[in-house]
């Protein structure tokens, strides 16, 4: 199969986790970091959400980014399933959150179309 790149961004507004993508996208990569800024917080995502479910940081496992410093970009959350065996991810089921709102996450992933 073959991939396709896309990417975007989401603004945090803490305690509303969203999902990355609306309608299931199957990928084989993905790269999320949120964009520098004073006063940022962390940012958490969530991986492998159940379809229907919403994840919280109460009810749900999630792996927390350190904040963006005012001139430097958070962490950065990656994965990659690229194996050439038909193995892919949903990022319809990959959420994101923070503790801060008004954070900007930029997020790309390879699409196999």
């Amino acid at each position: 199969m073959a991939s396709s790149q896309y990417s975007g961004t989401v603004t945090i507004d803490a305690g509303a986790p969203v999902p990355l993508n609306t309608i299931r996208m199957p990928a084989t990569r993905i790269i999320l970091q949120a964009t520098p800024a004073a006063g940022s917080g962390l940012i958490y995502v969530f991986v492998n959400v159940p379809v229907g479910k919403t994840p919280s940081v109460d009810t749900y496992p999630y792996t927390t980014l350190a904040p963006a410093g005012a001139n430097s970009p958070s962490d950065t959350y990656s994965d990659q399933v690229d194996f050439g065996d038909g193995s892919f991810f949903d990022v319809s089921r990959i959420w994101v959150d923070g503790s801060h709102s008004g954070d900007v996450v930029n997020y790309s992933f390879s699409a196999k179309i």
